[in-house]
């Protein structure tokens, strides 16, 4: 049996959500406090909603001194992230307020994201944003925090400690990492287990498979229209070039030419990971045969061998 990916968000959800012990740790490891008791305000997770890919599968939970915490695993950095995780914050911040009730009955919102990505240029692992006054850099309210978990920077944070084995545990590389990281923890055995008994259930099984093949779709689709519009402006900016038979706007052209074929090699190596990706959801080898037949794949024929592998399932 193989084990599920915990990065995938909605095994994320239904790991920390199915054992309470799990979640209450890794809060603790993220903030470094002690949490007495924490209720989860949306345990459940839709099928619908599930295979979504617009949909945020967070975990929404509420601690015993009233203060307010929303965890995440994103999967994909896109422009817009630092403003939708602004807005996730913000709701859940103003969603404490009960008609008649003062803004001092406010308590603290946290935002805490583990991240599959890089979203930060710093090397560190574990990134904190507060509201801070921009010359001394006095916080200006202590309510408002976003804490970052990039893995990819794991081999940046120190260790061991708590946070860092949860960053082992979120991004192991086989069984034999997570066989590891039980025998160094208590916990961590607790994470092996419940994880052990999400990948023998064949509903969370399928949801994450469904979950995941979402994802690369609306990768394939945001890879094609960033194509089509790359390709658009190229082609006005090209032909007002010609019109106006200006030296510069040559020059635009010859350099839009070579930006194009950059853009171009982009969208192959992307198109190739995603039918790689499709092959691993759907238990699909991809032989040495394969493997050269995808190299030699032009862009189209790479984005119709995805779309066949998904309609179909099989190579």
């Amino acid at each position: 049996m193989a084990l599920l990916d915990p990065t995938i968000d909605v095994v994320f959800k239904l790991l920390l959500t199915r054992n309470e012990r799990l979640l209450r740790s890794v809060i603790e490891s993220v903030l470094d406090v002690s949490i007495r008791s924490l209720t989860v305000l949306n345990p459940d997770v839709e099928r619908d909603l599930a295979t979504d890919k617009g949909s945020v599968l967070d975990v929404r939970v509420e601690c015993n001194d009233g203060m307010q915490i929303d965890l995440e695993m994103q999967g994909d950095v896109y422009p817009a992230l630092r403003q939708r995780i602004l807005y996730y914050w913000a709701r859940c911040y103003a969603s404490e307020l009960q008609r008649g009730e003062l803004h001092g009955d406010l308590r603290p919102a946290i935002g805490i994201v583990w991240l599959r990505e890089n979203l930060f240029d710093a090397p560190r692992f574990h990134s904190v944003v507060r509201a801070c006054e921009q010359h001394d850099h006095a916080v200006f309210c202590n309510d408002f925090a976003l804490h970052f978990l990039e893995l990819r920077k794991l081999d940046q944070a120190q260790a061991p400690s708590p946070l860092q084995r949860w960053g082992r545990f979120f991004r192991f590389r086989s069984e034999d990492d997570i066989e590891q990281l039980s025998r160094e923890d208590s916990i961590m055995e607790e994470a092996k287990q419940t994880l052990d008994r999400l990948s023998a259930d064949p509903k969370v099984v399928s949801l994450a498979r469904e979950r995941e093949l979402a994802r690369v779709t609306h990768e394939i689709y945001m890879a094609g229209a960033r194509k089509e519009g790359r390709a658009e402006g190229e082609a006005i900016g090209e032909a007002r070039g010609e019109a106006r038979g200006e030296a510069r706007g040559e020059a635009r052209g010859e350099a839009r030419g070579e930006a194009r074929g950059v853009a171009l090699g982009v969208a192959i190596g992307k198109a190739r990971g995603t039918i790689e990706t499709l092959c691993e959801v759907y238990g699909i080898e991809l032989t040495a045969e394969r493997r050269t037949r995808l190299e030699a794949m032009s862009l189209a024929e790479l984005q119709e061998q995805a779309t066949r592998i998904k309609r179909e399932r099989c190579w």
